[in-house]
């Protein structure tokens, strides 16, 4: 059905708090006294007490019964009644078809607002006349379904487990007494609603709205009463704007003309409301399209809690000063959405009500964008392969869990050293050398463990920063879009750290332990494929372990602007299977090709047992390393094509056809 805005409630005393409700339109006109307030088809009633009788030939006194005529109309039943007039299910007698009849005064420009507005997601008007007696007759398309606002209304009997698109068709078929025209398109439209669950759901209405306000922006007309019962849900589930009576056109307004101004209290932004309770009409004149990117928000924000961001005051007291204590309100604070939405979500619908309409969101074309990639990215996100037990631990100390992840390789690099160096090397070098060596361990280790732990640092931090700000901290995305680069580069440091660290003891260690004794070239190559070979498995294990963490864990956790989330995915990752590839080879390569090694040299008679081991060991990592790349392999091409949607999905497949 076609909601109006309810019973019109002149009220004598301006003042009057008990006109105020979250789902009162409110008005003032040139020809009314200022701040009249209505309801809307919920039921809402003022009390506002001693109303005059309304004049002979007024909207109210125009009660059309079924079967009566009115011009080329004939009546069928009454849809609803609101402050503007009365809205009828009727039949178009020349074209033999059922509309939407709206009867008002002659008050507003609606006819004239919605007529360049032929969008999906707007109630189309078909003509304007008047009647004999002055009424308005506004034809409109028919739209069986209830408003969002009933929607919600039953939702809320329900717990919010409850809540998905499925229940939101089942409330729609409940309420909806005509059957729908088939519409195939429409009908793709419902089918994904029935599989999304409610983050899923209010996403997509809240970018379809968005679509209709970016095209209603587009042609100059600013709406100014966005609100769930002014949104029609069809049996398909498309959410329809409706309900132009407050709307205006700024930029065809002449200086001085008279106009309805007004708006829903609970879903006005701080200057609306301001403007509101001024009687300055270049203030109302300045209202624009950001104000219904505020209400839009507030709708987004309801759907998604179940309440309204802005309680309206409670007190009794003037309504002239409780509407600027709600703008004081609306001006001092942004508030949340519940932790268990993501913070791309959450920072989209702040955006939305930002105290500065400087600060929202651009057009509805750019809010439509952010909400469909929180929805890309919410489908994205539940599909990420799961790191299994390494969740639990990086989930409660993610960088700490990080770098416990990074030591794993550098240890096992760390045992093959001393294994390799007890059995080719210690032994051949004289006394003294042996004694310098045992003191050159710890001087190197600490002078290359502090290096690197001041580059990783340095690298690390940003992120952390980052990941600690607050919800709606200042430039928080710009700092988000920077720390997601910055971690996408942690695995490449994770496999330059290891470089600075083992690379240059292959040449410190024989030049320093020359100068206290002689060095035959047998040692110093030993010493060479020590470090090297315990270096080049710290690089590919903790290369292809960081890139892991990194994007099944950090990456889709360091998101607040996701528009056209999958293609910014699908760039940024882009790199991630050329770079594991090499750390494929390297993983599976590197170890048996030490084994190899060692084979080939022998070992000395007293170091047999020793020798033995160390060659199983090598030959067990080189099949560790061969099945870690394997699922590695698996995990990431997963991953990589689910944050980047399609485009990744084609880059990802020979990869995976390579497994």
């Amino acid at each position: 059905m076609l909601p109006t805005e309810g019973p019109t409630a002149q009220c004598p005393d301006p003042g009057a708090l008990a006109c105020l409700s979250s789902q009162a339109t409110v008005r003032t006109d040139p020809s009314q006294t200022p701040l009249s307030m209505g309801g809307d088809s919920t039921g809402f009633a003022p009390s506002c007490p001693d109303l005059p009788p309304p004049p002979p030939c007024s909207t109210d006194s125009l009660d059309l019964l079924p079967g009566q005529q009115v011009d080329d109309f004939e009546v069928l039943r009454v849809l609803g009644k609101g402050a503007f007039g009365t809205v009828y299910l009727a039949r178009q007698i020349s074209l033999d078809r059922q509309v939407a009849l709206k009867v008002t005064d002659q008050r507003g420009d609606e006819g004239r607002n919605m007529a360049p507005l032929e969008h999906e997601h707007i109630v189309q008007v078909f003509s304007e006349t008047l009647d004999d007696c002055g009424h308005r007759l506004l034809c409109m398309r028919y739209v069986p379904g209830p408003t969002l606002n009933a929607v919600l209304e039953e939702l809320r009997q329900q717990g919010r487990a409850q809540w998905n698109g499925a229940a939101v068709l089942e409330i729609i078929d409940r309420l909806t007494p005509e059957p729908a025209a088939f519409d195939p398109g429409a009908l793709r439209d419902r089918e994904l609603l029935r599989q999304s669950d409610w983050m899923g759901t209010a996403c997509w209405i809240g970018a379809r709205l968005a679509e209709a306000l970016a095209y209603a922006h587009g042609r100059g007309v600013v709406h100014r009463d966005i609100k769930p019962a002014n949104i029609l849900c069809t049996q398909y589930g498309r959410p329809m704007l409706v309900d132009f009576n407050l709307a205006a056109r700024p930029r065809k307004l002449a200086p001085g003309a008279a106009e309805i101004f007004g708006g829903t209290l609970a879903y006005m932004s701080p200057e609306h409301l301001e403007a509101f309770s001024s009687d300055e009409a270049a203030s109302r004149h300045s209202i624009a399209e950001s104000s219904d990117i505020y209400a839009l928000g507030v709708v987004l924000y309801e759907m998604l809690c179940g309440e309204l961001p802005f309680p309206l005051p409670k007190s009794k007291g003037s309504a002239r000063e409780a509407v600027r204590t709600m703008a004081a309100e609306r001006r001092a604070a942004v508030p949340s959405l519940p932790p268990d939405y993501p913070r791309v979500l959450d920072e989209s619908v702040r955006r939305c009500l930002a105290p500065d309409a400087e600060q929202r969101w651009r057009s509805g074309t750019e809010l439509s964008a952010a909400l469909e990639g929180c929805r890309e990215y919410h489908s994205a996100t539940k599909t990420v392969p799961s790191l299994s037990h390494l969740e639990r631990l990086l989930g409660r100390r993610p960088f700490l869990g990080m770098v416990l992840l990074a030591l794993v390789p550098a240890v096992i690099a760390t045992i093959v050293n001393i294994a390799y160096n007890h059995i080719r090397i210690i032994s051949h070098l004289t006394a003294e050398q042996q004694t310098v060596f045992m003191r050159l361990v710890p001087i190197y280790n600490s002078i290359v463990y502090a290096i690197g732990l001041t580059l990783a640092l340095r690298v690390v931090l940003p992120v952390y920063r980052a990941w600690q700000q607050p919800r709606g901290a200042p430039d928080g995305a710009s700092r988000i879009d920077a720390a997601r680069a910055q971690a996408l580069a942690w695995p490449l440091w994770a496999a330059g750290l290891p470089c600075i660290g083992w690379v240059p003891g292959a040449v410190v260690f024989p030049a320093v332990l020359s100068l206290f004794g002689p060095m035959t070239w047998h040692v110093v190559l030993h010493l060479f494929i020590s470090f090297l070979l315990s270096g080049m498995i710290s690089i590919s294990y903790g290369f292809l372990v960081i890139q892991c963490v990194v994007v099944c864990f950090f990456y889709p956790r360091l998101w607040l602007d996701a528009r056209n989330f999958h293609q910014t995915a699908a760039v940024e990752l882009a790199p991630v299977a050329g770079w594991l590839r090499v750390a494929q080879v390297l993983c599976a390569l590197i170890p048996l090709a030490g084994a190899i090694l060692m084979v080939g040299i022998g070992p000395a008679p007293a170091e047999y047992h020793l020798f033995r081991a160390l060659v199983a060991a090598l030959i067990a990592l080189g099949m560790l390393g061969f099945h870690l790349a394997m699922r590695s392999t698996r995990l990431l091409s997963s991953a990589v094509s689910a944050l980047g949607g399609k485009a990744s999905a084609r880059s990802a497949a020979p990869l995976a056809c390579r497994q």
